[in-house]
């Protein structure tokens, strides 16, 4: 097997020696040699001796080898967070190291494509908050290098998305009484976040069925802490008297079981759905509204922390707060006679019951002529 001739006829054998940069290797008796004992650019030889089993026989000297430099794998990885908002840097993290059999240090080069275009100059693995805007989508490309040589590239791939709480669902007025509902049902949104967000873009409706596109050509933003309303008509003067920053078409608001959500591509911002009457208010002329003191997209779910508007919508009769802050639900807990005015302390001065136990007195109510009671609450019996 060994392809030496041995007169005695002796059984054929080998002895073997291994020289790495010319220097021998004791541990490397065999016929092969492990990568372990060589690294990149190591010059590798080896001797071969027959043996008979009683003497050596002249040597075989192998030409040198030169050992190439391996170079790394792909790495894994992953931009962070996932899914990215504007409200942070946005990092393309090496989750898992490429691997390289050599013992190199890795270093890595970036490459960032907003929307498909290359951005020269974004060259580290992270992306300034300042650069991302909703709705773009970034792919990092990296690839590692031994000092030597480059692995191959690998890439991937994430879209902007906002944070889910960023925008929260604040008021309802889901059954006007002064106008008919499709021309007076509206919703309020809160921006919650630190930035302005531009509502383009987004998706709002029942999360089932009815939806619509937000697309005003950049036009609807609301700015951290304001609020924002979406209305069916944006006419005050034939919508009940709220100021609609935005019309949208397409979607009802139920009394009974319903929901509204507002989403941006798969994420639901937030969402809220009410059973009118077990657990959330019915109401008819006043909007739903949630207790300021719970203001954030988990405490709108719950229907306890949801209570009736007592701020009256001039000039038409129905109740709300459409863009402004809402009011305190003691208000609303203390309207004992059930005539949409409350007589607590949390009550807006102007919209005070100056009795809670007649529901025909309450600011604004029709007076009657010198009975001895003021109906419309102005201190005066006119």
């Amino acid at each position: 097997p060994y392809g030496w001739y041995d007169p005695d006829g002796d059984p054929e054998g080998a002895q073997y020696e291994w020289y790495i940069n010319a220097v021998l290797e004791p541990a490397v008796t065999s016929f092969d040699i492990d990568g372990q004992y060589f690294d990149h650019f190591d010059m590798v030889q080896c001797i071969v001796y027959p043996d008979d089993g009683h003497a050596l026989g002249l040597p075989l000297t192998s030409n040198q080898v030169p050992i190439l430099n391996t170079p790394p794998d792909e790495a894994s990885l992953e931009i962070q967070p996932s899914p990215p908002t504007v409200a942070q840097d946005m990092v393309c993290a090496v989750t898992v190291p490429p691997y390289d059999p050599d013992p190199d240090t890795m270093s890595y080069e970036y490459q960032w494509f907003k929307n498909t275009v290359l951005q020269p100059s974004l060259t580290t693995d992270t992306v300034p908050a300042s650069e991302l805007e909703l709705g773009d989508e970034w792919t990092c490309r990296a690839r590692a290098t031994d000092g030597y040589d480059w692995g191959p590239w690998e890439e991937v791939t994430d879209t902007v998305l906002p944070q889910q709480g960023d925008l929260i669902i604040t008021e309802l007025m889901i059954d006007p009484v002064a106008v008919a509902d499709n021309a007076g049902e509206w919703v309020e949104i809160y921006n919650a976040s630190t930035d302005v967000i531009a509502l383009d873009g987004f998706e709002i409706g029942d999360g089932v069925g009815e939806s619509h596109l937000i697309n005003t050509g950049g036009n609807a933003v609301i700015y951290p802490g304001q609020f924002f309303v979406l209305g069916n008509n944006a006419n005050m003067v034939t919508n009940g008297g709220a100021a609609v920053d935005y019309q949208y078409n397409g979607i009802t608001l139920s009394e009974g079981f319903d929901s509204f959500e507002i989403a941006y591509d798969w994420m639901v911002v937030d969402s809220v759905s009410w059973d009118w009457g077990l657990t959330f208010p019915s109401v008819s002329g006043a909007s739903h509204i949630l207790d300021p003191t719970q203001l954030s997209a988990v405490a709108n779910d719950l229907g306890q922390n949801w209570c009736v508007s007592t701020s009256l919508l001039e000039p038409v009769g129905d109740f709300g707060s459409p863009g402004d802050p809402n009011d305190a639900c003691d208000c609303a807990a203390s309207d004992d006679d059930g005539d949409g005015f409350g007589d607590d302390p949390a009550c807006d001065p102007a919209f005070m019951d100056c009795d809670d136990s007649d529901a025909t007195v309450y600011p604004g109510a029709p007076e009657v002529c010198e009975d001895g009671v003021d109906q419309d609450c102005d201190t005066v019996d006119a």
